[in-house]
């Protein structure tokens, strides 16, 4: 739930804390919250690291799109293949950013030809 609420509808630890103790019963602390963020997040790490993996080696559509970070601009990049899509939140639209999702050669890309694919 905490991973739930804080990544997918953005919630801050106080907000997910107040959600949790009003719905579940006893009140959860926002250190809590951010100690369960955490577990949760190790605990996916193979399923991202696996699917960050994927777009690299086969077909994918590949774009970004500008977002807010906090206080500062971010770009959100995605790679969309057939079975798996990765995405990953960046501080720059560059071609290292680019590489990450698709990796620095990838075997075929749909794209909107954007500068940094001009490399490919």
């Amino acid at each position: 739930m905490c991973a739930l609420l804080a990544g997918g509808h953005r919630l801050g630890k106080r907000a997910v804390s107040q959600v949790l103790g009003a719905r579940l019963g006893p009140p959860i602390s926002p250190a809590a919250v951010c100690d369960l963020r955490a577990k949760t997040a190790a605990a996916l790490e193979p399923i991202r690291t696996g699917a960050l993996a994927y777009p690299r080696t086969r077909p994918a559509n590949v774009d970004e799109t500008g977002r807010t970070e906090g206080w500062a601009k971010a770009w959100r990049w995605v790679a969309v293949t057939a079975a798996v899509t990765a995405l990953v939140v960046r501080l720059s639209r560059s071609r290292a950013a680019f590489a990450d999702p698709a990796g620095p050669t990838p075997p075929v890309l749909t794209t909107d030809r954007y500068a940094v694919y001009d490399h490919l």
